[in-house]
């Protein structure tokens, strides 16, 4: 931004003045910035902005900011939406007592009469029945917010609820809502929510033993994943790939993605990363009766998992690795 300054002040000082305020305008220290009035609409959006960046701390202060500049300013939309994202930075970080304290103030206010709040509210209900292991409790909720979002044009939401329905549906609807959220998000341009739906449908696909139609959700989420995803939300969408492609009995072409995986799982030192490559170049060395290969991939496997607490945060990965490791001793 110093650099273009200094070229508009060639240009003589009308143009200055006119560079100047434009840099305070975008300027988050700005004295112009300062003067953008917190209403409670901006506020719920930087909350948002916190909570997609997974600054929980951050976007609860922000959701509490906004629920009270609501309440002080008779918005109860954005009352009903901050209440409700209250509850789920909560739920979201295994809070379950405050969780349902701030989902049962959202109760109390929540409205149909406002679509924005009542469509956030049944998206924070139904994720509170899923997480307490009640998904067949969950569906008909995501069902209704798909339905009413849909009828109000709530474009996000009903992506949201397509998603969410597509990971606590019955096998057998999986594949179903997570082709609706698709059309929705294509539909809606919203091109950032196709990667995770891809992804989810991917792995509903190897539920069903489907793997090369996972072969084919995983590649499109990758495309999403790499466009719009974070580092290791690109290391994941190679990783599985390379996982589905080894379940399809591509032994070849799932090792020309895994390979790289490990080199940059180690290179970042992310143990749960690594371990999840070795495990897998570990089961495909065993395919090709490689057994003291196999075993090695393995071992060390387990020691990245043990360095990620797998045995307390994982124990069904660990155990199952650990029995692999059994059966070639």
């Amino acid at each position: 931004m110093q650099i273009a300054f200094r070229q508009f002040a060639r240009l003589g000082a009308a143009f200055v003045a006119f560079a100047a305020a434009a840099i305070a305008l975008f300027n988050p220290g700005s004295q112009l910035m300062a003067d953008v009035p917190e209403t409670p609409e901006f506020l719920l959006t930087q909350a948002d902005n916190a909570f997609n960046s997974y600054d929980y701390a951050k976007a609860e202060e922000l959701y509490e900011q906004a629920r009270l500049s609501a309440h002080d300013a008779g918005n109860l939309s954005v009352e009903i939406e901050a209440t409700a994202q209250r509850a789920r930075c909560n739920l979201t970080q295994d809070r379950f007592d405050s969780a349902k304290a701030w989902l049962d103030k959202t109760t109390e206010i929540a409205s149909a009469d406002y679509p924005s709040g009542w469509a956030r509210y049944l998206g924070v209900k139904g994720r509170w029945e899923w997480r307490n292991g009640r998904s067949e409790a969950a569906v008909p909720i995501f069902s209704e917010m798909y339905e009413f979002a849909t009828a109000n044009k709530l474009a996000k939401h009903k992506i949201d609820a397509a998603l969410m329905a597509a990971i606590v549906a019955p096998r057998e609807r999986q594949e179903e809502w997570a082709l609706k959220g698709i059309a929705a998000a294509e539909e809606g341009n919203q091109e950032r929510s196709l990667g995770p739906i891809w992804n989810n449908l991917g792995w509903s696909y190897i539920e069903m033993k489907r793997f090369d139609d996972a072969v084919e959700a995983f590649t499109n989420a990758r495309v999403y994943h790499w466009r719009f995803g974070n580092e290791m939300n690109k290391y994941w969408a190679d990783w599985a790939l390379g996982h589905a492609l080894k379940l399809a009995g591509k032994y070849e072409q799932a090792e020309s993605w895994l390979r790289p995986c490990l080199a940059w799982a180690e290179r970042i030192g992310n143990p749960a990363a690594t371990g999840a490559a070795q495990e897998e170049l570990g089961d495909i060395a065993l395919n090709g009766d490689n057994h003291s290969k196999a075993l090695e991939y393995y071992l060390a496997a387990q020691g990245n998992y043990e360095k990620a607490d797998y045995p307390a945060n994982d124990p069904k990965t660990y155990e199952a690795l650990t029995e692999k490791i059994a059966g070639l001793r």
